[in-house]
C-alpha cells in the first residue's frame, strides 16, 4: 500500500507525463501514430483526474483550430473518436466547453484558404529552382541563405499543396460527423448538461449543408420543443427563428 505522499508524488508524474504525450498531438505528421494518440487523449476526455481532464480537452481543442491543410484527416478522425466517447461515457465527466471545440469556423478549411495555400507552394517551387540554380553556378553561400529563407516560409505557411477536392470532401465529412453528434443529442439527449454547446453553434451550419438537412434539424428542435417544459420553448423558439432566417 503506498503512502499518501507517494500517491501524490505518482499522481503528479502521471499527469506530467500525460501533458507531455498531448502536446505530442499536434506535431505528429505520422498519420497512423497521430491517430493512436487522438484514441489515448480522447479515451482520457472523461477522466476523472480534473488535471488530465482539462489537457485532453485543451489538445482536441489545438488540434480542431489547427489551419494546417495536413492535419484535415486527423480532425475528421478526433470527431469521430469525441462522439465514441459522448455516446459511452456519463456526460458529467466532461469539460462543460468541450461541444465549443466543434465550431465550423475553426475547423475547416475554406476555399479562398487553400487557394492561398496553393499559390505559397508555387512561390517555394519557385524559390527551389532558384536555389538549385545558384548551387550549379557554384555561388554556394547565396544558395545556402535562399534555402534558409524556403525553410522559414514552409515553417510559417504550411507549404505543402493542398488538393482543393480532398480538402472539401474531408470538410464535408466533418460536417456531417458533426451533424451526427448533434442529432444525437437533441434525439437522445436531451437532459445534457452539455447541450448548451450544440444550441450554441447549430446555426452556424445552416451555411454549409442543404436545405433539406436544414428542416431535418429544425424538426429535430420542434420535438425537442414539444418535450420539454414551456420556459425551454422560448429560448428554443428563437434558436428555431436564427436557422430559418439564417
Amino acid at each position: 500500500m503506498m503512502s499518501e505522499n507517494t500517491q501524490k508524488k505518482y499522481l503528479s508524474l502521471k499527469i506530467e507525463a500525460f501533458e507531455a504525450y498531448a502536446i505530442v498531438l499536434n506535431r505528429l505528421s505520422h498519420f497512423n501514430f497521430a491517430k493512436n494518440v487522438i484514441k489515448i487523449v480522447a479515451s482520457k476526455l472523461s477522466s476523472r483526474i480534473a488535471e488530465i481532464n482539462k489537457i485532453s480537452t485543451k489538445a482536441i481543442f489545438d488540434l480542431l483550430s489547427n489551419k494546417a491543410s495536413h492535419t484535415q484527416e486527423l480532425k475528421l478522425f478526433a470527431i469521430e473518436e469525441l462522439a465514441k466517447q459522448l455516446k459511452s461515457r456519463p456526460h458529467v465527466l466532461f469539460q462543460s466547453n468541450i461541444l465549443e471545440c466543434l465550431g465550423l469556423h475553426n475547423i475547416i478549411i475554406k476555399k479562398e484558404e487553400i487557394s492561398l495555400l496553393n499559390e505559397d507552394t508555387l512561390q517555394i517551387e519557385k524559390l527551389k529552382k532558384e536555389v538549385r540554380k545558384k548551387f550549379r553556378k557554384g555561388k554556394f553561400s547565396e544558395a545556402r541563405e535562399q534555402k534558409l529563407e524556403i525553410i522559414k516560409e514552409l515553417r510559417e505557411t504550411d507549404a505543402t499543396g493542398v488538393d482543393i477536392e480532398k480538402s472539401s470532401s474531408l470538410n464535408n465529412k466533418m460536417i456531417m460527423a458533426i451533424l451526427g453528434i448533434y442529432f444525437d443529442f437533441l434525439k437522445n439527449r436531451a437532459t445534457s448538461p452539455l447541450l448548451k454547446g450544440v444550441f450554441l453553434h447549430l446555426p452556424t451550419f445552416t451555411t454549409h449543408v442543404n436545405i433539406e438537412i436544414v428542416w431535418d434539424l429544425i424538426n429535430v428542435l420542434r420535438e425537442y420543443v414539444e418535450d420539454e417544459a414551456k420556459r425551454k420553448k422560448l429560448n428554443l423558439s428563437n434558436l428555431i427563428t436564427a436557422l430559418l432566417c439564417c
